[in-house]
């Protein structure tokens, strides 16, 4: 089925056709209403709007992993007019978030002002309406003096969660204590009131396992042709220390601070300390206390840090050498002429 497109022009206020046009291949030919009767475009309007099958909400609910789904069912109309159940069905997320292409823009907000109003052992804040005007928040004239809470009057008691949970009837509850501020200490310590409340969902942050395990660089390096290798170490937190584990890799140094990373020189410093020797009986053994004791300590310093002492050290070392040298030949030489 083909038909013709045509062409129309407005002029002064009017469509007139022109001589451009086309054929244009029709799918399906749409029925126009007939200016004859009423009753035709009636009846052609309740046939169109028919409709056999339709989706409805069953009665069955389920909560997984603290969202909630209820039952979509599918229904078809029979002959007589009644809708009955089929067997088609699924399960349908509700309250879930729609998004909307129409969102609404602020316009107007309230921010802090610079003055400041002390009356009656209070302190006052203006408080000014800012308008978005040409793409800018600019203030406007309207403002208002606001009465700033004081540091002093803090609360003396607030609630907070418990450690204690249980789970009845499938839901889990968790205990909110009331801290209060003592007179003595100066520290909030729980009072005898409590009670259970509701909670969906419970995590604790020691539990996590982003916070549990990380990667550490090592000691040991290695070469292989002009690519530096290092040792990466994962550390477990055990009671609150870091702890290596067995799983280790060698990565390539890239960054300046890992090639000139060298492994710190540890050295052992003793030293002595002569106190007086005292000696007592104890029943017929002696014990004595004093005289000489050492103590050790392990001292690591970087060995770029040494190599650049030993540098300047040498430096000056030489350069005295080589001026006492010289002066020693000069003196030589004067002798001589002499």
């Amino acid at each position: 089925m083909y038909r013709v497109r045509r062409l129309f022009r407005k002029r002064h206020g009017r469509w007139y056709s022109t001589k451009r046009w086309y054929w244009r291949l029709v799918k399906r030919p749409r029925r126009y209403k007939s200016r004859k009767t009423r009753r035709a475009t009636r009846r052609y309007k309740r046939h169109r709007n028919r409709k056999v099958m339709r989706w409805a909400w069953g009665k069955a609910t389920r909560r997984v992993n603290g969202k909630m789904y209820r039952k979509r069912i599918l229904w078809s109309k029979s002959k007589g007019g009644r809708w009955l159940r089929t067997k088609r069905s699924y399960w349908r997320l509700m309250n879930r978030r729609r998004h909307t292409h129409k969102h609404k823009i602020r316009r107007y907000q309230w921010r802090w002002g610079n003055k400041r109003v002390k009356k009656n052992k209070r302190m006052y804040r203006s408080r000014v309406l800012w308008t978005m005007y040409r793409g800018k928040w600019r203030p406007t004239k309207k403002s208002y003096m606001r009465l700033l809470p004081s540091l002093k009057k803090r609360k003396k008691c607030m609630w907070k969660w418990g450690k204690a949970m249980k789970k009845t009837r499938g839901q889990l509850f968790r205990k909110r204590v009331k801290y209060c501020l003592s007179k003595k200490t100066k520290k909030l310590v729980a009072t005898k009131r409590s009670y259970w409340r509701r909670v969906t969902g419970f995590k604790r942050r020691r539990f996590k396992r982003r916070n549990a395990y990380s990667w550490h660089w090592a000691v040991s390096t290695k070469k292989s042709g002009r690519r530096l290798y290092r040792r990466r170490v994962l550390y477990k937190k055990y009671r609150g220390n870091w702890r290596a584990t067995g799983r280790s890799y060698w990565r390539l140094c890239k960054s300046k601070q890992c090639k000139n990373w060298k492994p710190p020189v540890c050295k052992k410093v003793c030293k002595t300390k002569v106190t007086k020797k005292v000696c007592k009986k104890v029943g017929k053994k002696t014990q004595c206390t004093g005289g000489k004791s050492t103590i050790c300590k392990k001292v690591c310093n970087s060995a770029a840090k040494k190599g650049k002492k030993a540098a300047k050290k040498g430096k000056k070392v030489t350069k005295g050498k080589k001026v006492t040298k010289k002066k020693v030949a000069v003196k030589k030489a004067t002798k001589k002429k002499r």
